[in-house]
């Protein structure tokens, strides 16, 4: 990921809200609608020999309630016959239909240790994929669910497109992520053929026992140290289905990537062209069934390594302002007579530097960021070769000066080292500063546990599924991941991250400003994430409850859930106006408040442990083993 470009994450100022008054715990009654099922809901737990931190996490953690964002009020989950049970809300009379067998899914393994739990996802407005947990792929045929969601009979239009055992023989996985590619963007032969439709596929294996074009990385190479060396590595297969012109399914394209944690995010971006991933370790491409990862990537690697480190044996410095870069290039003995008219200087592509002596090349590199070849200068003094770039975005300042090509030592400019020293020296000073009062001493002693960073280099990092690498990364080690939401139709997934005491939503999204562009690869390539909501105070609210086991949050970020384990369930909204446009006043400083946030504590009925948990903009569904709970927050 070296050459990944560095995206920064904003958070947009109209969205924060610095006089937050807290949470107000509300008594008002949360109306109730139960359906209980005949049969169980089917939770396999883990076996013996998934005796690792992933397996730990991905069972875990598992939401065996699935969401149709196609049909915003119906929910899935599979009961332990492998039948389907769908949940409907009737919009006209705001009650539940009750449990609707819709579909069984095929039995082709019986259910033994070692597999994982059913799950489903929902590329399409009429498409489906479903997950045994035993190994089988089923892509389903299921029609408009919106059409038919108030018919009794709608599981007889359900048909089966494809059924494979895509990562294995009885290999178990978990369905992640799954959409249908846009048209648009598609090639002009697939789109007279027919759709396609990505999904990104979970499963842990022993490192010993993944296959690939490349090798798994080292415990060291990976990011870990030895003494956390593990055996199981995690495994995403980003599977590709085409649809043939005879309507036929089949599986046209298999892309596997590795890392030894699981992640918290991942999500395939619009188009299909990529693939987002949040998690404490890195991820890498292995393997490629279209375009195969050959192993003279590797030897070509090497090549340029050898290559750069003879330009290396160089000392070459740079220096930088807002405006533009300096370098200086010392001519070695054999280039002591040479004079500058025999020197030149080009940029290609605004990126690749070359500085040739007549044929001889006497540096050759790739910029970090792209340069005016129209505004480059240089000049010979002292037998070192003084060149000038000008930024084509001025006032960004770079990390490195090559992302290919020898290695630069960067000096500071001592006329910003001046300035920089200008603005600290408040800070520095030895005499107290009367006018600044008593301000208390920030005390590290003071930080809670819910304070602190992950230790590891978390980061959010998007995958180009053509070149096989890591185009844009989001450093997030000082942002605790809390949760994912899935906020609309055919569209990525959000992430919601800790910033400072808040808890911020953010969107991948393709952008269309050129200084978020992928400056490694293709021109056209674009990426960005947008703060679309935020939680106030939603940071520390979450860190205090110790029995958390799920976080869901409602399409429209009207309001945010905290489940435990069993038993309790917490309901935090956006602020909202007082009715009749009241107000209260604080006691002690006497501010007037006229919007209030609203807290609310849920006590399940039974101590049955939660399964599930889907938060809808109407309703808050919670799966228990043998029933399921509707509370209609937002009648």
């Amino acid at each position: 990921m070296e050459n990944a470009s560095l995206v920064e994450l904003v958070p947009e100022r109209s969205l924060l809200d610095p006089n937050f008054a807290g949470y107000k715990l509300s008594l008002d009654p949360i109306p109730l609608y139960l359906s209980s099922s005949p049969s169980k809901v089917d939770h396999v737990l883990r076996s013996e020999e998934q005796y690792s931190l992933q397996h730990v996490k991905l069972f875990g953690l598992q939401n065996h309630l699935f969401y149709d964002p196609w049909s915003a009020n119906d929910v899935y989950f599979v009961d332990e016959k492998w039948m389907i049970q769908r949940n409907v809300l009737n919009q006209e009379t705001g009650r539940l239909t009750g449990l609707t067998k819709v579909w069984e899914i095929p039995s082709n393994n019986v259910r033994r240790p070692g597999h994982y739990n059913p799950s489903a996802s929902f590329p399409g407005q009429d498409l489906v994929l479903l997950s045994d947990g035993a190994g089988t792929l089923h892509l389903v045929k299921s029609g408009d669910r919106q059409k038919t969601r108030n018919s009794g009979c709608e599981g007889s239009s359900w048909q089966l497109l494809l059924s494979e055992e895509v990562c294995g023989p009885e290999v178990p996985f978990v369905l992640a992520h799954s959409l249908v590619e846009d048209r648009e963007v598609s090639e002009l032969g697939d789109a007279a053929g027919g759709r396609k439709v990505h999904c990104l596929l979970l499963h842990v294996e022993e490192a010993k026992q993944v296959k690939g074009q490349r090798s798994i990385p080292s415990c060291e190479g990976a990011g870990l140290n030895k003494s956390r060396a593990t055996a199981f590595v995690t495994v995403i297969e980003w599977i590709t289905l085409h649809e043939g012109k005879d309507c036929s399914w089949t599986v046209e394209r298999i892309r596997k990537l590795c890392g030894s944690a699981i992640p918290d995010y991942v999500t395939i971006e619009a188009g299909g062209t990529g693939i987002v991933i949040s998690s404490e370790q890195p991820f890498i491409f292995i393997e490629d069934t279209e375009k195969p990862l050959e192993k003279e990537e590797e030897v070509k690697e090497s090549k340029g390594e050898e290559k750069a480190d003879d330009c290396a044996e160089i000392d070459v410095k740079w220096q930088q302002d807002a405006e533009e870069i300096r370098l200086s290039v010392p001519l070695t003995k054999g280039e002591e007579s040479i004079k500058l008219s025999e020197l030149n200087v080009s940029v290609v592509d605004e990126k690749k530097v070359c500085v040739k002596n007549g044929e001889h090349t006497v540096l050759e590199g790739v910029t970090l960021h792209p340069v005016d070849h129209d505004l480059t200068t240089w000049e010979l003094k002292d037998n070192v070769l003084h060149v000038c770039f000008h930024k084509l975005q001025e006032g960004q300042m770079w990390n490195k000066l090559f992302t290919e090509g020898p290695k630069c030592s960067e000096e500071i400019d001592p006329k910003l080292r001046e300035e920089i020293h200008s603005r600290l020296s408040h800070l520095t000073s030895e005499t107290m500063d009367p006018s600044v009062g008593s301000v208390p001493v920030f005390n590290s002693e003071e930080l809670e546990e819910c304070d602190e960073a992950p230790s590891n280099a978390a980061s959010l990092c998007r995958f180009d599924g053509e070149e096989h690498v890591a185009t844009h990364k989001a450093c997030i080690s000082s942002n605790q991941w809390l949760f994912n939401v899935q906020m609309g139709s055919g569209i990525p997934q959000a992430i919601c991250l800790r910033h400072g005491p808040d808890g911020l939503l953010w969107q991948p999204v393709k952008s269309n400003n050129p200084q978020s562009r992928d400056e490694s690869s293709s021109e056209q390539t674009y990426w960005s994430c947008s703060h679309v909501a935020s939680f106030v105070s939603f940071g520390y609210v979450q860190a205090s409850k110790q029995r958390k086991k799920f976080i869901a949050c409602a399409p429209d970020a009207s309001y945010v859930a905290v489940c435990e384990a069993s038993q309790y369930v917490y309901v935090y909204r956006q602020p909202a106006q007082l009715a009749g446009d009241g107000q209260l006043r604080n006691r002690r400083t006497g501010q007037q408040i006229s919007r209030v946030a609203r807290q609310q504590l849920i006590s399940l009925p039974s101590s049955q442990e939660i399964l599930g948990v889907h938060a809808s903009v109407t309703a808050l569904y919670i799966l228990v083993e043998d029933k399921l709970l509707a509370y209609m927050v937002n009648q």
